[in-house]
């Protein structure tokens, strides 16, 4: 795609900062990005742009350069700050695009745009069209209120007045999205802010000479940082006055700074609070490697997402934020979280906390940067973003000739809640709309018609160039009487009730004087006699519509949407190609792989003939025994010493039994015997297991295959490009099924902690060519993590955390334990996990909170046990009762029916040892489990 990203770019900037991060991510996966700074004047130095993207500024458009033909689609870049955002404000209503907003509240954009663009009145009305008269009618009334803010901020914050002109939105927290869907037309999307801590950070040794924790808050200062209420809980409690200090960092105006100073210096805190001001940037970087806690308070919250809270977190440092806007979107475990509601109580006690103890700044600091890294990493935003704009550049025809539909009914005086708006919707919907389209036409046009239009006291004037946001000039693309004549006027009829182009022709002779005059006219008549006169054409424009097939009034649409797919679809036929190459590669690839893997074939099938020769050598010195047997079989009756006779006849009857059985296995190729391993062909690839474990050796000799259900169930639900997680994945039954169903864009993960066991995992693994979708870990997972004694058994599968008994306990050996959040903190997909630790399920369940309160379409396959419940004293009704509370249901499998039945919670006290499955309602695992059991 060809993108030109709209941005502030000057080096003070976050957002620039941002774009910088995400562009280069972008152009790394092969799109086009041009970077367009939206700063009100070019700067004399701009962020130095990444390689091979080019710069330039917004005013380049319309007279040097056609975003329209030069860019598939514009991505703006929204904050609340006028002079770095005056350059989106002058491209929006020309040219639409994908809107990111890095701020929820754009009151003081929208105030300082209408002090440049429009009066009051317009300002006015755009105020009452997106909230009632009333509130349109406070928001001016509040303005010089101290409480305008936190109002406004409830009220009106003024992002639904960009949403609706989007083709696409960003929001990058939960908390605005309902706001952003309710206005915007177009799809919108939940996208955490791609922010990075500087590569560049000092490494430095902080010494604090008078041993002080060091407090810091970065930003500009201005009172919903809530540095006040920070300077206050310090200067009322004696601990924190003896026991640290607080820095501010950031742009300060006079009258805040001299305030904050006259507190400080009332609270007798010159010494232990301090107003540094705007710093440089390896100063800013300075300021939070010395600094141990961060506060990054907001009430209320005002942008889309905080860059300072990510940096801080990224620096591994212990943050304190308010629980609301983006802030309450973090995990519970990477920060501390205060209530607005009882801030000085709650502050108060969490920075005495943090201060007195180190371990928990350095637990919070820990768990933040592995956070951080992962769910703000610019990678992950372009992965995220990519499809939403591929989409938005999909829809951009529609939405252009939605545009122009709405034009035209504007210069009509439609309203937004007339059937003809309606109609036509609907009409352009199954025209020109797919199934999986996801514009909404009606939004569309109905967002534009609630637009005021421009008024002759603008202060836009007469530059139709630089048309005021949410205006419309009212010549050029509105049509009159004699437009409409001309769009239907050379097209054949769709029906007999539709009049020849002949008659209306006649029909319209009468009107055509008029028509012609509405252009020439529209310039000396006033805005009052204007509307009168358009109102004059308003009602036979509309009763011809409504006679004649709407098909006429989209054909000019429909000509410019499809001219557009053409250019589209021969882009899509090159990347296409592109990708087929690529494709032809990976298969040369993977042959590569096939023949390495056929060479170590060929040398097991060696070694198998070896061991066939050495089997039928056995054999025949078996017979040779029993040729001597009979020549003494006479000689021994004759002595009458038949229970000699009969125990060597006994043992040559079992060497011969267990020679022809050996020849039978070898023959059908299923089961190799090696040295001190088994080598069995399984339907899914090559397993080892060990020669010492009886049980399982013998299940492999006999050639069964584990737990058929859950292999299965396995088919029915993994798809390519899906984790699989595996615990206690034994010698890999499940781990190589998942293997070939998840394919080489899937991921399995596969933890065993028995060290003999693990070996011959890793080696199946490796054997089967696997090893680039398998990751196998030697850890055992429970609720915390350390070094635990682990209990192995003799019979195949049966090792515990927990004690198994004197009928199967064998030995005990140390292994180290983690918690599954901990150690796939960074997996940005977890579909299905398989659960086989012989009682110590919940354990593992406690050390997964994390990943099941992020992964709803989540599948669980646990192996419920009554015995080793009853062996740990677990009531088998608490034990479901703990996964029904996050939201599981539950199903087993009937082998009578050979399906899949969903289980109440009632019930589970009826229920043997079994695998269990645990999906929760609504989501599409458990369609197809409902399905399957239908």
């Amino acid at each position: 795609m060809k993108i030109a990203w709209v941005t502030p770019y000057s080096q003070d900037s976050a957002i620039g900062r941002f774009s910088s991060l995400v562009v280069e991510a972008l152009a790394a996966r092969d799109d086009s990005i041009t970077l367009v700074s939206s700063d009100e004047h070019e700067l004399a130095e701009y962020r130095r742009p990444p390689p091979t993207v080019e710069l330039l500024h917004w005013s380049h458009f319309g007279s040097d350069l056609d975003p329209s033909s030069a860019y598939d689609l514009l991505v703006y870049n929204i904050g609340d700050h006028f002079p770095n955002h005056a350059g989106v404000l002058s491209l929006i209503d020309r040219y639409p695009g994908v809107y990111i907003f890095h701020d929820f509240y754009l009151v003081n954009l929208f105030l300082a745009w209408c002090a440049s663009t429009c009066e009051r009145p317009v300002a006015h009305s755009i105020v009452s069209s997106l909230y009632g008269e009333k509130v349109a009618q406070e928001f001016w009334d509040r303005g010089a209120d101290a409480d305008f803010q936190e109002w406004s901020a409830s009220h009106a914050p003024m992002t639904d007045w960009l949403a609706r002109k989007a083709l696409a939105a960003v929001a990058h927290a939960p908390f605005y999205e309902p706001r952003l869907t309710k206005w915007c037309a177009g799809p919108v999307r939940v996208i955490p802010l791609a922010y990075t801590a500087s590569e560049e950070a000092p490494h430095i040794q902080v010494q604090r000479q008078n041993g002080h924790v060091r407090i810091l808050t970065v930003g500009t200062v201005n009172p919903n940082k809530r540095i006040e209420s920070v300077i206050q809980t310090i200067a009322r409690s004696a601990f924190l006055r003896t026991r640290c200090e607080y820095d501010i960092v950031g742009k300060i105006v006079a009258a805040e700074k001299i305030r904050l100073l006259s507190l400080i210096s009332q609270l007798g805190l010159q010494d232990l609070v301090h107003l540094h001001g705007p710093v440089s940037d390896f100063e800013l970087r300075w300021r939070y490697a010395e600094a141990e806690i961060v506060s990054c308070l907001r009430w209320p919250a005002l942008e889309g997402a905080s860059a300072s809270c990510i940096e801080a977190m990224s620096y591994g440092k212990a943050v304190i934020v308010t629980d609301t806007g983006f802030y309450a979107s973090i995990p519970p475990d990477c920060v501390v979280k205060v209530k607005a509601a009882r801030e000085i109580e709650d502050l108060t006690r969490y920075l005495e906390m943090l201060v007195v103890d180190a371990g928990e700044r350095a637990f919070l600091g820990k768990r933040a940067r592995a956070w951080a890294r992962f769910e703000y990493a610019p990678d992950a935003y372009a992965a995220r973003i990519e499809p939403l704009l591929a989409a938005a550049v999909e829809e951009k025809p529609a939405d252009d000739a939605l545009m122009q539909i709405g034009a035209n009914l504007r210069a009509m005086s439609a309203q937004p809640d007339e059937p003809i708006v309606q109609q036509v919707s609907s009409d352009f919907r199954s025209l020109f709309c797919g199934s999986e389209s996801r514009i909404d036409p009606i939004k569309r046009i109905s967002n534009l018609l609630r637009e005021p239009a421009s008024t002759p006291e603008s202060k836009q004037g007469g530059d139709e160039s630089h048309p005021a946001s949410g205006d419309i000039p009212l010549g050029a693309p509105l049509v009159s009487p004699l437009a409409v004549e001309e769009s239907v006027n050379g097209l054949p009829p769709v029906s007999e009730n539709v009049p020849s182009d002949a008659s209306l022709k006649s029909r319209w002779d009468c009107e055509q004087s008029a028509g012609e005059l509405l252009p020439h006219s529209a310039a000396s008549l006033g805005g009052a006699s204007l509307s009168r006169f358009l109102g004059r054409w308003t009602e036979p424009i509309r009763s011809r519509l409504r006679r004649y097939s709407l098909r006429h009034f989209f054909s000019r649409c429909a000509e410019t949407i499809l001219s557009r797919l053409r250019g589209y679809f021969l882009g899509d036929l090159l990347n296409l190609t592109m990708s087929g190459y690529q494709r032809i590669v990976e298969v040369e690839q993977s042959v590569g792989a096939l023949r390495q893997f056929w060479g170590d074939l060929l040398s097991l099938t060696t070694s198998w003939q070896q061991r066939v020769v050495e089997v039928e050598q056995s054999i025949g010195a078996l017979r040779q025994q029993a040729l001597q047997i009979q020549k003494h079989t006479e000689r021994l009756a004759r002595r009458g010493d038949m229970a000699v006779l009969v125990d060597r006849l006994g043992r040559l009857e079992s060497q011969f039994a267990n020679a022809n059985r050996s020849i039978d296995l070898l023959a059908n190729r299923n089961v190799l015997v090696l040295r001190d391993e088994l080598l069995a062909r399984t339907p899914h690839g090559y397993l080892l297991a060990s020669i010492d474990d009886p049980g399982l050796a013998t299940f492999l000799l006999e050639g069964r295959h584990s737990e058929q259900e859950i292999s299965a169930l396995l088919d029915l639900i993994l798809k390519a490009g899906m984790t699989f997680v595996d615990i206690g994945a034994n010698v890999g039954f499940h781990t190589l099924h998942a293997a070939r169903a998840v394919g080489s864009e899937g991921a399995v993960i596969a933890f065993e902690p028995a060290p003999k066991v693990f070996q011959l995992l890793q080696k199946s693994i490796h054997l089967n060519g696997l090893g680039a979708i398998c990751r196998c870990m030697n850890l055992a997972l429970s609720f915390s993590e350390g070094p635990a004694a682990f209990n192995v058994s003799a019979g195949f599968g049966h090792h515990s955390l927990y004690p198994l008994g004197d009928e199967k306990e064998e030995s005990e050996l140390q292994v180290k334990t983690d918690r599954l959040d901990n150690v796939l903190l960074e997996a940005q997909r977890i579909d299905v996990v398989k659960i086989t630790v012989e009682g110590a399920e919940l354990d593992v369940l406690e050390g997964m909170k994390h990943i099941l309160a992020n992964h709803r379409d989540i599948v669980l396959i646990v192996d419920y046990g009554v015995s080793h419940l009853k062996r740990l004293g677990i009531n088998p009704a608490d034990w479901f009762r703990r996964f029904f509370a996050h939201g599981f249901a539950l199903f087993t499998f009937d082998e009578q029916a050979d399906t899949w039945h969903e289980i109440a919670e009632q019930k589970t006290s009826e229920l043997p040892s079994a695998k269990v499955v645990f999906v929760r309602p609504g989501t599409s695992q458990w369609s197809i489990l409902k399905q399957h059991e239908l």
